[in-house]
């Protein structure tokens, strides 16, 4: 049985495909080791810390620490009284400032309405300037009216004038003239006899 190049070179593969499985296979138990002994090594730095802890109790006498520990409930109640507290101020601060926001809100919803009503006013305002515009102006057209009118009056009471001061010098000249007539005229002699 002869062995061909492409068997041969197929076999190489499945080979090298095997030890690139096995090579990823080792780099998973090297990390796996690696992590295994790190919580080792955490573990021995606990049994240390738990040893050395141990120490330092049988070391102290049982009245300090229970003085010890004495001291630290009460500093554990004044801290929890201080957290009461703390927690009652923290609830009227809070109540506070509910009371200003809602004042806030009070006061903004009066402002919203005023300035409704300012820019209602200002309308209006504007309405009544317009208004007042435009009477204005018809007054300034009635006083030209008037104006051109009284002109035209005075224009006709100065024309009537000269035609009176006219007529009232030729009725004078008229009459100078009638009374002259009248001294020099011969008596009519139809006329009865006085």
């Amino acid at each position: 049985m002869a062995l061909t190049f492409q068997d041969v070179l197929n076999d190489a593969k499945k080979l090298s495909n095997r030890l690139r499985e096995r090579e990823s296979a080792a780099d998973v138990l090297v990390s796996q080791v690696q992590s295994i002994c790190q919580e080792v090594q955490a573990m021995k730095q606990y049994n240390e810390d738990i040893a050395q802890l141990n120490d330092l109790a049988s070391e102290r006498p049982r009245m300090a620490l229970v003085a010890g520990i004495q001291q630290e409930n009460k500093h554990i109640m004044d801290l929890q009284q201080e957290n009461r507290d703390l927690k009652i101020a923290l609830e009227e601060q809070q109540n506070a400032i509910d009371l200003i926001m809602s004042k806030y809100r009070q006061h903004v919803s009066k402002l919203m309405q005023c300035q409704k009503y300012d820019q209602q006013l200002l309308k209006s305002m504007d309405t009544n300037t317009k208004a007042l515009e435009n009477a204005t102006e018809k007054m300034n057209e009635m006083k030209c009216v008037m104006r051109k009118a009284v002109s035209m009056d005075e224009d006709a009471i100065t024309r009537e004038e000269e035609l009176i001061s006219r007529l009232w010098t030729e009725n004078k000249g008229l009459r100078e003239t009638l009374q002259i007539a009248h001294r020099f005229s011969l008596p009519d002699p139809d006329a009865e006899p006085k």
